[in-house]
């Protein structure tokens, strides 16, 4: 079993924490990552919908001023056709009631992280994923499984089947408010993420680490690529600003600098220390441990 820390205030996370959770609406998930960057971040929607559109997060949080109960069976599977694998958090009182919902709708189970607290310390409710066990003031604590959210990828059953290429579609995947402009496959080529010019993305058969949709940019993004561990991406946008999200380092950006032309792409070191950002003149702008070898602008 492992511990898991949640707060809607990532400061009050004890450090060194290797498994976090956080908000990503009415929270402050990007410092969340931030300030663990070493660590397994969980992400929290606090109610099913946002705006008409689905909200991307690993966990559903049903409980009183959240969402409800029969939002899980649309939030699940909306989460799956993001690539998402789904986990509802709910109180254990109204757990039955949340699978019952699930199971009328006729959609498969997903993973519960169930609040149990008692005085009982650390423990974990049979066929949880997590469950959540005391209320520390500026953090809740968890025991989780061992394997959820992704400590260890044990081998049950046959492969996975292939991957179903889906297009975003409205009511589902959400709708495209700025073209695709990368795309951002996952180390075990099983799955990837697209990356929009608003900085919205779209995920199938990957992690949702975060995203700059509802961010005012100051220029369109125009690339992104993923670290070497899978859990973090790079953004880069016609600036030369750099963003970044999940085990992803900021190590400089030219946001700040005038361009004579902008930037087009962004390349990541073998060590993934550092990154070069390309300009449409050739220019190079270098960053972290990325030498700069020359270019013809």
């Amino acid at each position: 079993m492992a511990v898991m820390f949640d707060s809607d205030i990532p400061s009050g996370i004890p450090a060194g924490a290797t498994i976090v959770a956080g908000y990503v609406l009415g929270g402050d998930y990007d410092d969340l990552v931030a300030r663990f960057p070493n660590a397994l971040h969980v992400s929290i929607a606090t109610r099913a919908r946002d705006g008409g559109q689905w909200v991307q997060a690993r966990v559903l949080d049903i409980e009183t001023g959240d969402a409800l109960p029969t939002d899980a069976p649309g939030w699940v599977e909306a989460m799956r056709g993001f690539g998402i694998d789904p986990c509802v958090y709910v109180d254990l009182s109204s757990w039955a009631e949340v699978q019952r919902f699930v199971a009328d709708a006729g959609v498969a189970q997903p993973d519960y992280w169930i609040a149990d607290w008692t005085s009982s310390g650390p423990h974990l409710v049979p066929g949880s994923v997590a469950t959540q066990w005391w209320d520390f003031g500026e953090f809740d604590e968890s025991e989780t499984n061992g394997v959820w959210p992704g400590l260890s990828t044990p081998v049950v059953g046959p492969p996975p089947a292939p991957i179903e290429i889906m297009k975003p579609t409205e009511g589902e995947c959400g709708v495209l408010n700025a073209p695709v402009v990368a795309v951002v496959p996952n180390p075990t080529g099983q799955g990837y993420t697209l990356v929009g010019a608003d900085g919205g993305v779209f995920n199938y058969n990957s992690v949702f680490l975060g995203s700059l949709a509802n961010v005012k940019l100051n220029a369109p993004i125009v690339d992104a690529v993923g670290t070497k561990t899978g859990k973090g991406i790079y953004m880069v946008a016609t600036d030369g600003g750099v963003f970044c999200f999940g085990d992803a380092q900021f190590y400089g950006s030219a946001g700040s600098i005038k361009l004579n032309e902008p930037v087009v792409s962004i390349g990541l070191t073998d060590t993934g220390n550092g990154y070069w950002l390309t300009a449409a003149d050739g220019g190079i702008f270098n960053y972290g441990d990325a030498e700069f070898l020359g270019s013809p602008a």
